[in-house]
Formats: C-alpha cells, sequence, structure tokens
C-alpha cells in the first residue's frame, strides 16, 4: 500500500490553477490587475488567500498570476502524527510524497533484556515492536530430572520455568484410611500425605459414647470411647433429670430422679397435690381431675359442692342467677324466690311504696303500697276518720 502511495504521489505533476473571482482569487470582491499592465485578466497576488487548499506535502505559489502547486522542504509533518517505538510521524520527503516513517526489519525496541528463553524485542514489517520468545517448551535452566521435578523449560511469557509435578504419586506406596501413597508438592519434593487429625476410619460407629474412629495424625487409625462420666445425649440438668452421661463403654446413661421424689410446685391444696418425679424424667403437676370434690360440700338449690377444674382450682358450682328455687308462690309485693347466682335464694320482695292492691285513694284511706316484707298495706288514716 506504501509502493502504491509513493508511485501515485512521484507520477503527478505540478498542478496550475487559474485565479478565479470567486473561487481562487483575493477575498476582495472587485478583481486583482497586475501592477504591469496586463491585459486587464484576474491576477493571483496572495497564494494563500487566494488558492485552494493543496494536496499533503505540497503549497501554493503564485506564478505568473496563477496558483502553482509546489513541494514542501524535506522532514515538513504530514499523514499520522503518532510517534511509537517501530513507527515515527509521517514526514514529507521534499518531492511531495508523505513517509510513514516504519523502522527497519529487526531495529531494536522495547526490552533489551536477552536470557535463553528471551532475545531483545525488535520491530518487525509493520511498524510493531514485537517479543522475541523462545518457543514454549524449549529447554533451559536445570536439565535434572525426578519423579517430582522435570528439566527446566521456557513458557510462554519467555521464562525459563521449574516444571514441578505436583500431584504424582512418589516414595512410599503404603495406602491405608489414614498413610496414602506419597506425592510431590508445589516445590518438587516428595513428601508422605497423611490423613489429618479426625479422619474418619475403622468402626464407623458414632455415637456421643462411641465415636466413629478416627486417625491421629501419624498414619495410625485409633479407636474413640469416651471416659465414664463424659457428658452425652440430653444435657437437661433439673430436679427428675441430670444430664446423661457415658458409662466407658460406649453406652450413654440416662440419670433420672426416682419416682415420688419431690419437685417443682409444693403446693398442696384440694386440687393441687405437691409435684413429683415420674421416674422417667418428668416432674408431675399432680392436679386433681375435673369434678373431684373439694372445698364447700354444701349442696342445695342455689350452691351445689364444690368441685376441682383440672387445672388446680376449686370450683363453686353457683347455680345460675334466675334459676327457681324456695316459695314458689307470687304476689303483688313478693315474686317466686330465685337464686341470685352466688349462692343464695333470694325473696325477692318488691321495693317499698310500689302500688298493689286497692290503688284508689279515699279521705281516709290512701293507696295500698307494699311494705319491706312483702305484704301489700292497706294505708288507712290513724286514726280513722270521723
Amino acid at each position: 500500500m506504501i509502493r502504491e502511495k509513493l508511485h501515485m504521489f512521484r507520477s503527478l505533476t505540478l498542478l496550475t490553477f487559474l485565479c478565479l473571482s470567486a473561487f481562487a482569487c483575493s477575498s476582495d470582491s472587485s478583481p486583482t490587475v497586475d501592477a504591469g499592465g496586463g491585459d486587464g485578466g484576474l491576477v493571483c497576488i496572495n497564494p494563500v488567500t487566494d488558492c485552494t487548499s493543496p494536496r499533503p506535502c505540497f503549497s501554493f505559489s503564485c506564478v505568473d498570476s496563477a496558483c502553482v502547486e509546489v513541494p514542501v522542504a524535506e522532514q515538513t509533518p504530514c499523514g499520522d502524527s503518532t510517534e511509537i517505538a517501530c513507527n515515527k510521524a509521517d514526514t514529507c520527503d521534499g518531492a511531495g510524497v508523505c513517509l510513514p516513517n516504519l523502522a527497519a526489519v529487526g531495529e531494536s525496541c522495547g526490552s533489551s533484556s536477552s536470557s535463553v528463553c528471551d532475545a531483545p524485542d525488535t520491530c518487525d514489517n509493520s511498524g510493531i515492536c514485537q517479543r522475541n520468545h523462545q518457543p514454549v517448551d524449549t529447554v533451559c535452566g536445570d536439565a535434572s530430572a525426578s519423579d517430582c521435578d522435570q528439566p527446566d523449560s521456557c513458557n510462554v511469557d519467555g521464562v525459563c520455568a521449574r516444571n514441578f509435578r505436583p500431584g504424582i504419586v512418589c516414595g512410599d506406596l503404603t495406602d491405608t484410611i489414614c498413610n496414602r501413597p506419597d506425592i510431590c508438592d508445589t516445590n518438587g519434593s516428595c513428601v508422605p500425605t497423611l490423613a489429618p487429625v479426625g479422619t474418619v476410619c475403622g468402626n464407623q460407629a458414632s455415637s456421643d459414647c462411641d465415636r466413629a474412629d478416627s486417625c491421629d495424625g501419624a498414619g495410625i487409625c485409633s479407636a474413640n470411647i469416651p471416659a465414664a462420666g463424659t457428658s452425652c445425649g440430653d444435657t437437661s440438668n433439673d430436679i427428675c433429670d441430670a444430664p446423661d452421661s457415658c458409662n466407658g463403654a460406649g453406652a450413654c446413661l440416662s440419670n433420672f430422679d426416682l419416682a415420688g421424689t419431690s419437685c417443682g410446685n409444693a403446693t398442696n391444696e384440694d386440687c393441687n397435690a405437691p409435684d413429683s418425679c415420674n421416674g422417667s424424667g418428668t416432674c408431675l403437676n399432680n392436679l386433681a381431675t375435673a369434678g373431684s370434690l373439694c372445698g364447700d360440700s354444701t349442696n342445695d338449690g342455689c350452691d351445689l359442692p364444690d368441685t376441682c377444674n383440672a387445672i388446680g382450682d376449686c370450683n363453686d358450682n353457683f347455680v345460675a342467677a334466675g334459676t327457681a328455687c324456695g316459695d314458689s308462690s307470687s304476689g303483688d309485693c313478693d315474686l317466686a324466690d330465685s337464686c341470685n347466682g352466688l349462692g343464695t335464694c333470694a325473696d325477692n320482695f318488691l321495693p317499698v311504696n310500689t302500688a298493689c292492691g286497692d290503688p284508689n285513694p279515699s279521705d281516709c284511706d290512701n293507696a295500698d303500697t307494699c311494705d319491706a316484707v312483702g305484704s301489700c298495706q292497706d294505708n288507712i288514716f290513724n286514726p280513722p276518720c270521723l
């Protein structure tokens, strides 16, 4: 592409542009006439203002009143102004061509470091500074080999790298749960592969008092029977149930208090006896069953015998208010007896002075009214009228 560019520029001849009044002449609206008289035609006086923009690496000059392109001086900036290691800014060659100024192939650039896996950087044929690493896996450095360390070789970054083989089996090939075959580490060494302390092995039974066998960290599988008295199972600790503990032979013992052992609420009432252990770790509240007799044993029309309600309370069992009881007769001042809801049979006398009997007053007799004991009184004047 660059070769075509050079060929095109060098094949062009100098172009002559006529200075026209509205396009390539002075900005003055009237024609500019040559001071020598000429033939009265339009002339080019100032190429900066009277000529159009030239091509790269050319400038205009007024020759015989015409705009003429002439090459600019060598090294005049043109084209791409980018400055990098292998591609300098474009400049004119003095003959009208804009040169790309690419560095020669193989010219030094970038890093000048040199090693068995990395030669100094050089420019390629397109203006790029390229790294010059040796091919990957080229042998370098230490050529010795072992199970865990192969000969050194160049890597993709141009570095002579060690070739350790982490995870490869080596050395002792013993293979048990607690002692696996030796393997190579990340530093090229052959190391033992011992299971960590606590790794499960052997007997897989696992409980609080007979835990699964585990490795001791030195390649041995150890049994794990906790000592007698070791806490296990239920850790509850109250008056009826002490914390469970191991017996030293792999069993977890419940530690319940004996049945009847006092616990909880010591209240002792008709409906609530003192709490006691049941022998299985529970403290019983010993509440009397619903309907058990308690308290007042009175049994009449308005007050039945007291009974327990199954939650420790003794209920009065009063008959509902309004229930018939006692004297069932009913008069003007004395209604039939009924329960008052508090265990008493009420007489139900009407209030004093409630109208009753003869409601008509006279000169010697007021209207009849109820007294305080359920009777209707005549209310005759005393002394009597004469």
